[in-house]
């Protein structure tokens, strides 16, 4: 049967990767982070939308390090922590999809530096969205790019199995999605500040397990799309 995509979500989104210490042990029962030297590939994903099934709001992903399936033998990047702006959403991502979120005060200013910090009140900050709106009023969402999801990791996966070993893993509730865009570009951004982009201040740099990352050190240049189409589809499997 044809797979069915029964939500859907629509706007724009920033990534900036960054080189961080990686995470001490399983991520979760079969999956495990990919480290070379004690490094591993996170970052920031940034997300406005503009419609949603609870309406507009503002996301923030601390993508926390690069992980391997040892049931499906694919790749993903985890999200150690998913921050909204808007309560309807938080309620909405444990309810409906069973994504672990958090409720906070978000701010997307105009100026700036492409970053994220959080300022001495705790409110997290992303500097730089006033030139976002980058797609042509007319142009049309091309791509429907393949996406695996396990929303209880926040991890999106390479939709691959070249090998299957039923005996690892199987708690992960996976789910497809497919990513559109009208407008996709790469831009050259280097971070200036000390606190730019690195989940400095407040307790950004605390994963849910009270980890504390050794260091983060982000990459100078960050991926944008505009136009952006998410669409999540139902559960398929267990990873």
């Amino acid at each position: 049967d044809e797979p069915q995509f029964p939500w859907s979500f629509t706007g724009r989104v920033r990534f900036r990767p960054a080189l961080v210490s990686a995470p001490q042990g399983q991520v979760a029962e079969g999956v495990k982070a990919l480290s070379l030297f004690g490094a591993t590939v996170g970052g920031s994903v940034c997300l406005q939308y503009d419609t949603s099934p609870v309406g507009p709001y503002l996301e923030i992903v601390q993508m926390t390090a690069a992980v391997f399936s040892e049931r499906l033998w694919t790749f993903a990047l985890w999200g150690s922590r998913l921050m909204v702006s808007d309560a309807e959403a938080d309620s909405a991502n444990g309810d409906v999809w069973g994504v672990p979120s958090e409720l906070r005060d978000i701010a997307f200013e105009s100026d700036g530096e492409a970053a994220v910090f959080a300022d001495d009140s705790g409110r997290l900050r992303v500097r730089g969205w006033g030139g976002m709106r980058f797609a042509e009023e007319t142009a049309e969402s091309w791509g429907r790019l393949p996406i695996w999801w396990t929303p209880t990791l926040k991890a999106l996966w390479l939709p691959l199995s070249p090998w299957r070993d039923e005996s690892k893993g199987g708690a992960l509730p996976l789910r497809r999605l497919r990513l559109s865009a009208s407008a996709l570009r790469l831009r050259w951004e280097p971070v200036t500040s000390e606190d730019g982009d690195a989940f400095r201040g407040g307790d950004l740099k605390r994963s849910p397990k009270g980890e504390t990352e050794a260091f983060r050190i982000p990459f100078p240049f960050v991926v944008e799309a505009d136009g952006v189409v998410i669409e999540i589809g139902d559960v398929f499997d267990q990873l």
